[in-house]
């Protein structure tokens, strides 16, 4: 029984996997609060008057701006997984090139798989792989 210690420690370590934030080099924690800006969409940048732009909560919410209406849904991160379904959402009309960037964006959270965040840029990517949606984090907004 002189090993059992050492077995008993095996075992331990065995029964540790690596957590959800390691599974990516992310912890999705980084990500709450914060309202992160769309910089582009299926590698297409979207317009520079642009307001599409979403925030992502602990509780398990995301909500935003597609570009010209408001939606929200639950997020579900799991790993480099991700997974978000949609909720309410506006249903105004906007002027070109919003109304097409909008449907862009819709199509690209729907088809969105995993996640990353590298150098400050969060991505979602498709089934592929590729990226969907990248997104920048908004500058802290200035106390007055």
């Amino acid at each position: 029984m002189k090993y059992a210690p050492l077995i008993a420690a095996l075992f331990m370590l065995a029964a540790c996997e690596p957590s959800a934030s390691d599974a990516n080099g992310a912890d999705p924690a980084a990500l709450y609060e914060k309202k992160w800006l769309v910089t582009d969409v299926n590698g297409k940048p979207v317009s520079e008057e642009s307001e599409a732009a979403f925030t992502f909560t602990e509780s398990g919410r995301y909500g935003g701006n597609a570009g010209c209406n408001s939606l929200s849904g639950k997020v579900r991160f799991d790993g480099a997984e991700v997974q978000l379904d949609p909720g309410p959402m506006t249903k105004m009309a906007c002027p070109e090139p919003f109304m097409a960037q909008e449907q862009a964006v819709i199509a690209a959270l729907a088809a969105t798989k995993s996640w990353e965040v590298k150098d400050g840029v969060l991505l979602f990517k498709d089934a592929d792989g590729e990226p969907a949606i990248r997104f920048k984090a908004a500058p802290p907004a200035s106390a007055s």
